[in-house]
């Protein structure tokens, strides 16, 4: 379903099939969003909310890694979903097979390459 971040209206009407996705490659249009997912959530009186997120980059290295912004909105999002009264489950998958076939469908390379691979000699 596509919808307008700011049409709350449509969004009520089908929140039991709501499907979120990084649509924008923006870290506020994500935030205002699932925000706004979430609100509608509560107020039609979903009974459970999952939403796909993220570590947050920033916090996790206590601010020496900042800019992975869309790692960190999702993590935002997370955290205010888990503030609302709403029965709540995070999906954290990292990487979707599809992005493969889309925009970072893998190219082909026309300099030579060379794998080289260690084999373990270990017993465990």
């Amino acid at each position: 379903m596509f919808w307008s971040r700011t049409d709350v209206k449509i969004l009520k009407r089908c929140t039991n099939r709501v499907y979120k996705v990084w649509e924008e490659a923006s870290a506020i249009v994500e935030i205002t969003q699932g925000k706004t997912i979430a609100d509608a959530s509560v107020k039609a009186g979903v009974t459970q909310l999952i939403w796909s997120s993220l570590p947050s980059v920033t916090l996790m290295t206590k601010g020496k890694v900042t800019g992975v912004e869309h790692f960190d909105s999702k993590a935002e999002v997370e955290t205010y979903i888990r503030g609302l009264n709403i029965k709540s489950l995070f999906f954290m998958a990292g990487w979707y097979m599809q992005n493969q076939l889309s925009i970072f469908r893998p190219k082909p390379v026309f300099w030579p390459v060379r794998l080289l691979l260690r084999l373990s000699t270990d017993s465990h």
